[in-house]
């Protein structure tokens, strides 16, 4: 998976942030709340013209996998190896290529490195089945819902944010705005800027009933569940198939050779659980015992690697 990240869009910032300018405007922000709005604020204009764009700390961390690679498989990182690396056409997975790949060749300079980023490789690099986008979207929304009125409880936030309780019942969604401090949150860890934490302002139990959500939306998205039919994993049976038949013709050969690939959490984690990985292929209908058996963090993390 492509390393640290920007969000994807400007709503996941500015939407937070409009909600607390409105409050501090009728004067009901705490202050907490200025400390937090002024902290959104922040992180929003980092990301303006860099949205979902790869961080410094993205670029390093592919570095990092790299060396750890060169330095695990000698052998293969050798002499003059032919090294085939290949992305999907999204600019942040092509930066954690180029690094990945430049780190490689400045530990070994002979390597003969081969990038590529294109449309042809989409099939088996980010392949887009629309009766398994159906089938998961359909499951998945009601059943994220359901568990989410039951986890989500913002009321105690709500009081540390906002000095006004009447406007709070009118003029803010706590749950939504909640959830949505909590996506800003949670993506801080890809950035330098250590002083943007937002943790502080929630307990340990509210960060695991709003994590717990999150494992629910990822395991119906990719896990393998009988909620979805047990179809999700199958999402990446051609990137299997392209592994499988890569490394046929990598063992064939003379002389060794590798096959790098840079892609998405959408597919390092259907990829994880098809390949059954671990513990990545827990089966169950249960959702509010998953957590016990099946952490979405562990298994695609930003930058991790298969």
């Amino acid at each position: 998976r492509h390393g640290s990240r920007f969000h994807l869009e400007k709503e996941d910032y500015s939407n937070v942030l409009g909600m607390f300018q409105k409050a501090d405007s009728a004067g009901v922000l705490s202050a907490t709340g200025k400390t937090v709005m002024g902290k959104v604020a922040r992180i929003l204009q980092l990301s303006d013209g860099r949205l979902g764009e790869l961080t410094p700390l993205g670029a390093r961390q592919h570095r990092g996998i790299a060396e750890r690679m060169y330095r695990n498989f000698p052998e293969i990182f050798a002499d003059s190896t032919e090294v085939d690396a290949r992305s999907t056409n999204v600019v942040r997975c092509i930066l954690s290529m180029t690094a990945g790949c430049l780190r490689l060749q400045a530990l070994n300079p002979q390597l003969r490195i081969f990038n590529d980023a294109s449309l042809h490789d989409m099939y088996y690099m980010n392949y887009y089945d629309k009766h398994l986008y159906s089938l998961c979207a359909d499951s998945k929304a009601e059943i994220v819902k359901e568990f989410k009125l039951r986890h989500i409880h913002p009321e105690r936030l709500m009081k540390v944010l906002f000095t006004d309780d009447v406007y709070v019942r009118n003029e803010v969604q706590p749950s939504v705005l909640m959830w949505s401090l909590f996506y800003i949150a949670m993506n801080m860890q890809s950035h330098d800027e250590k002083d943007l934490d937002f943790y502080d302002v929630f307990t340990a139990q509210e960060c695991y009933d709003l994590w717990s959500c999150w494992n629910v939306f990822w395991y119906l998205e990719a896990g393998d569940t009988p909620l979805t039919q047990r179809m999700m994993p199958y999402k990446e049976s051609n990137l299997l198939w392209n592994i499988i038949e890569t490394a046929d013709r990598c063992i064939r050969k003379k002389h060794s050779g590798a096959t790098l690939r840079f892609g998405h959490e959408v597919c390092l984690l259907p990829l994880a659980v098809l390949m059954e990985l671990g513990d990545c292929g827990y089966v169950t209908e249960d959702m509010e015992t998953l957590a016990e058996h099946w952490q979405c963090q562990r298994y695609f993390p930003m930058a991790s690697n298969i």
